[in-house]
């Protein structure tokens, strides 16, 4: 395979080029398997750190939890003061309402 003048001029600068992204490829390799030693690092240090943080956090779940609770019966204790209010109201309308009167209307004639 021969190359004339006109081909190498284009395909010298092509090699260049080629040779590059090889070198690019190789040293990607690299920097991918630091990457990952240093994300393990990381990680490692926070699997350190975690079992103290895990029960810190299991108690404030446990604080908030009680929160919850209260207030939730907090609502509860309301909503039955509400619902004894209107019955209680239901009760009064009901005796103030005029027996001799009736509650309904006949217009029959």
């Amino acid at each position: 395979m021969s190359l004339k003048a006109v081909e190498l001029q284009v395909a010298l600068p092509r090699t260049q080029e080629v040779t590059r992204i090889q070198d690019q490829q190789q040293q990607r390799s690299m920097h991918d398997q630091q990457e990952q030693i240093a994300a393990r690092k990381e990680l490692d240090e926070l699997t350190r750190k975690r079992p103290t943080d895990v029960s810190e956090t299991v108690q404030g779940q446990v604080r908030e939890k009680q929160e919850r609770e209260k207030r939730r019966d907090a609502g509860q204790k309301q909503r039955k003061r509400s619902d004894e209010e209107q019955s209680e109201a239901k009760r009064e309308q009901l005796l103030l309402s005029d027996p001799v009167r009736g509650r309904h209307i006949d217009i029959s004639l």
